[in-house]
């Protein structure tokens, strides 16, 4: 192949992985942000019952939702971490770069999320049950 459709090809795979990974730490720090100020507006305005719940509900939906987003985001940025990869494979000239592990930090901070969306929605249940007392 053409070194110079290569290393064009390299740059555009490499630009769309940078461009996902921006988008995948701007979605947590949003949802991180948010859900923040979504679990202390249900303490200032909740009323400690249904009202409540609801607040937490709806915040542990919201995270939920954006763990699902970063976690697509990352999985995308995955996948042109694998196409650049093969391209590097190919061609003795570039240097190869760390494959990325499946495992890493950004799976545990989508697991972190999940488990904080599933610890509100635990929350919500045991306001909105109390609140029936």
């Amino acid at each position: 192949m053409d070194k110079q459709l290569i290393i064009a090809q390299y740059k555009s795979f490499s630009d769309h992985r940078i461009h996902f990974s921006r988008l995948y730490f701007g979605v947590v720090a949003f949802v991180l942000i948010v859900g923040a100020a979504l679990f202390f507006l249900s303490i200032i305005l909740g009323d400690g019952g249904r009202i409540t719940a609801a607040l937490f509900l709806a915040e542990a939906l919201f995270i939920i939702f954006g763990g699902f987003i970063s976690h697509k985001l990352m999985l995308r940025e995955e996948e042109y971490a694998k196409l650049l990869s093969q391209i590097e494979e190919n061609n003795e000239a570039l240097m190869r770069s760390k494959k990325p592990s499946r495992l890493g930090a950004r799976s545990l901070v989508v697991w972190s999320l999940y488990l904080i969306g599933a610890t509100m929605i635990i929350i919500a249940i045991l306001v909105w049950l109390n609140a029936r007392n």
